[in-house]
C-alpha cells in the first residue's frame, strides 16, 4: 500500500471547455465538444490523507461493480456518490445496436453529462435532434426534457456523469425490477415511474 506522510498540495492546470455546439437558447443549457487549447488557471489540490491508499483512487470497467445487465445493456459504476461525498458519480454504459434507451424524462436537480467512447448516440433534447459520435459529449441541465437511443448500425459505449451523484441507485433497483418481469416495458410502468421519482427522474 502507498500513502502520504502528510497532506501536500499539488498544482494541476485546468483547461477551458469551449462551447463548440449549442442546442436551445441558453448557454448554460446544453454544450457539446471539448477544447484543451487554452489553459485557465492553476488550482492547488490537497492530496489524500495518510490513511487513504492510492488503490482507492483508481477504477476501470473491468473491476467496477455491475449495476444493471439486461437485454444486452450493461451498466457499471465507475465512481459512486459515496466516494465523492455526494458531489458526483460516473457510470460506464454499453448498449447493443438499436437499443431504445429510456423514455423521455427530466431531472429536477441533477446535471447529466454523456461522453461517447465509441459508436453513436442519438438524442432528443427538448425537441432538438442530434446524433453524437466518438469523442463528443452533451451536458443536460436540470429541467431539460431528454432521452437517447442507440442507432441500428453499431453498438454504443459511453459514460454518464451525474452532478450531484446518487442517480446510480436508480439503475441498481431497476435491474431488480426488470429481472423479475416477463417482459420490458412492463404492462404497468407505475413501479418504474415511482422509482424514478425517488431518484430525481421524472417522466416528461
Amino acid at each position: 500500500m502507498f500513502g502520504f506522510r502528510r497532506p501536500k498540495a499539488a498544482v494541476f492546470t485546468l483547461r477551458r471547455i469551449e462551447l463548440s455546439q449549442k442546442i436551445g437558447t441558453g448557454q448554460d443549457t446544453i454544450i457539446t465538444g471539448l477544447s484543451s487549447a487554452y489553459p485557465v488557471r492553476n488550482i492547488p489540490i490537497i492530496m489524500p490523507s495518510p490513511d487513504l491508499s492510492l488503490a482507492h483512487l483508481f477504477s476501470s470497467p473491468a473491476n467496477a461493480p455491475v449495476l444493471l445487465e439486461q437485454r444486452g445493456v450493461k451498466i457499471r459504476l465507475l465512481v459512486s456518490a459515496e466516494a465523492t461525498d455526494g458531489a458526483w458519480s460516473l457510470l460506464d454504459y454499453q448498449a447493443p445496436a438499436g437499443a431504445p434507451g429510456p423514455h423521455p424524462h427530466y431531472h429536477a436537480r441533477t446535471t447529466e453529462t454523456f461522453y461517447v467512447v465509441s459508436g453513436r448516440l442519438h438524442f432528443d433534447i427538448d425537441g432538438h435532434q442530434r446524433t453524437l459520435g466518438s469523442g463528443e459529449l452533451v451536458r443536460v441541465a436540470p429541467g431539460i426534457r431528454h432521452h437517447f437511443s442507440i442507432p441500428k448500425e453499431v453498438p454504443a459505449h459511453f459514460l454518464i456523469l451525474f452532478c450531484p451523484g446518487g442517480l446510480e441507485g436508480y439503475f441498481r433497483e431497476l435491474d431488480a425490477i426488470v429481472s423479475n418481469a416477463p417482459a420490458y416495458p412492463l404492462p404497468d410502468m407505475t413501479p418504474v415511474i415511482d422509482l424514478g421519482r425517488r431518484y430525481d427522474s421524472f417522466a416528461g
